[in-house]
C-alpha cells in the first residue's frame, strides 16, 4: 500500500503511489464501465438512485460503455469458500478450547465451513484466477467499473439476533453481491453516497478500478459527494460540536 519495497520483490511491479488530480471534478477523461445484468441485480429503488448518479457523472463529462464480466456467480461461491476456509484456519488453534464461547451464528458458519475439502479450496482459487482475468479484460476498455454497493438497503435486525445471532445467508448474499469481486481479486474499489431510498436509508454506489489507480476512484467519489445532499439518520446523536 505504501509503494515498492526493495525487500519485497513482488512489490517492485507497483508504481510509485500518486494522488495527482484526485480532486479534479472534470471527469471528461473517464469512461465508466457498466455490466447491465449485474448493475440491475438489486432492488428497484436502489438501481434507480444509482442510475441517477450515472446521469450526474455524465453531466460532469464521463462516458459510459457496456462491458461483460463472466462467471460472477462462480466467483461469489469461490469467495464464500475462500473466506470461510480462512476463517476456520485462523481459529483452528483456539477452536477446541473456546468454540463454545462463540455465538450461535459463528458456530453454525464454522461448522459449515469445516465441511469444505482441500479440493474445494483449490477449485475456488482456480475460479479466483479466472475472475481476475475477466475483470482485467473488462478494464482494458474502461477506466472504472461501477455498480451499486449493495443489493438492498440496510435490513431490519431481528430482535432474536441480538441474543442468539443470525445466519441469514440469503440476505447476506444480497448485501455483499457487488463487493466480493474486488475483495476476491485485489483490485481497488470505493463506495460513495448515491442517495436515499423511500424511507430515508442511504444508498451507496461502488467503483472498481485498475490496480494502483486509487486516485481515479477518489476523483469519482469526490464528485459524487458534491452531488448528493447528505442527510443525518433519523436516530442521530451529535457527539461533535458544530
Amino acid at each position: 500500500m505504501a509503494g515498492p519495497d526493495p525487500r519485497d520483490p513482488f512489490s517492485l511491479y507497483q508504481p510509485t503511489p500518486t494522488l495527482e488530480g484526485w480532486d479534479s471534478l472534470d471527469l471528461s477523461d473517464l469512461t465508466l464501465g457498466i455490466y447491465p445484468p449485474w448493475f440491475q441485480h438489486a432492488s428497484a429503488g436502489l438501481v434507480s438512485a444509482c442510475e441517477e448518479m450515472l446521469e450526474q457523472f455524465k453531466r460532469k463529462g464521463t462516458k459510459l460503455r457496456e462491458v461483460v464480466i463472466p462467471d460472477l456467480e462462480a466467483g461469489r461461491v469461490a469467495h464464500l469458500i475462500t473466506i470461510a476456509a480462512e476463517m476456520v484456519q485462523a481459529l483452528s488453534d483456539t477452536y477446541a478450547a473456546h468454540h463454545r464461547e462463540h455465538s450461535l451464528d459463528v458456530r453454525l458458519n464454522l461448522a459449515s465451513a469445516r465441511a469444505f475439502t482441500a479440493a474445494d479450496y483449490v477449485h475456488a482459487q482456480q475460479v479466483r484466477a479466472r475472475l481476475i482475468a475477466n475483470l482485467n479484460r473488462a478494464l482494458k476498455r474502461v477506466d472504472v467499473i461501477v455498480t451499486p454497493t449493495t443489493g438492498l438497503t440496510a435490513p431490519i435486525i431481528p430482535k432474536a439476533a441480538l441474543s442468539s445471532g443470525e445466519s441469514d445467508l440469503a440476505t447476506l448474499t444480497e448485501i455483499i453481491r457487488f463487493v466480493t469481486p474486488a475483495n476476491m481479486t485485489g483490485l481497488p474499489a470505493i463506495s460513495f453516497p448515491a442517495g436515499y431510498d423511500d424511507v430515508g436509508l442511504p444508498i451507496g454506489m461502488q467503483a472498481i478500478g485498475h490496480a494502483w489507480q486509487e486516485h481515479t476512484l477518489l476523483r469519482l467519489a469526490l464528485s459524487a459527494e458534491r452531488a448528493v445532499e447528505r442527510k443525518p439518520p433519523r436516530v442521530h446523536y451529535r457527539i461533535l460540536p458544530e
